[in-house]
């Protein structure tokens, strides 16, 4: 609606969409885009790592101030990280990371132009760069996505 809203007041070309594994909210907008030849960007792809259940089955650590999960408690933290532990099935014994993975997941929705992916590292950087580099997943895989 506000993607409909603001092309009353002049033409977009981009459109920046929160979207991943484990939150898909924003889909209607995806297909939208699509239909309208809009681009879109997608923010959050690894839902800051939530979406390969990245502090699921660990302690969490303590964040900085100005990192949005800064002053989160643990349980709620892992809370969050756990659902993306269900999509193991695209990263093991199949040569992808899971970053790899549920970036790929992103890249192949119809719909999508290019992922923002957060990096701290050059480990991070490299392994981001990857998942461009992948093939697609299979119909089969998104199939299984589609159910969890």
């Amino acid at each position: 609606e506000d993607v409909i809203a603001l092309r009353q007041h002049g033409a977009v070309d981009v459109v920046q969409v929160g979207y991943s594994l484990v939150d898909r909210s924003e889909q209607p907008l995806l297909e939208y885009c699509e239909k309208e030849s809009l681009g879109t960007f997608i923010r959050t792809p690894l839902s800051r790592g939530a979406a390969f259940g990245k502090y699921a089955s660990q302690t969490a650590p303590t964040f900085e101030w100005g990192d949005n999960r800064h002053g989160m408690s643990a349980e709620t933290l892992v809370e969050q990280h756990r659902p993306g532990l269900s999509f193991r099935f695209l990263w093991d014994d199949t040569g992808r990371s899971p970053v790899q993975a549920a970036l790929r997941f992103v890249l192949d929705q119809p719909g999508v132009t290019a992922v923002i992916p957060g990096m701290k590292t050059i480990e991070q950087l490299e392994d981001d760069a990857a998942a461009g580099c992948l093939s697609p997943l299979t119909c089969l895989e998104l199939e299984r996505c589609a159910s969890v």
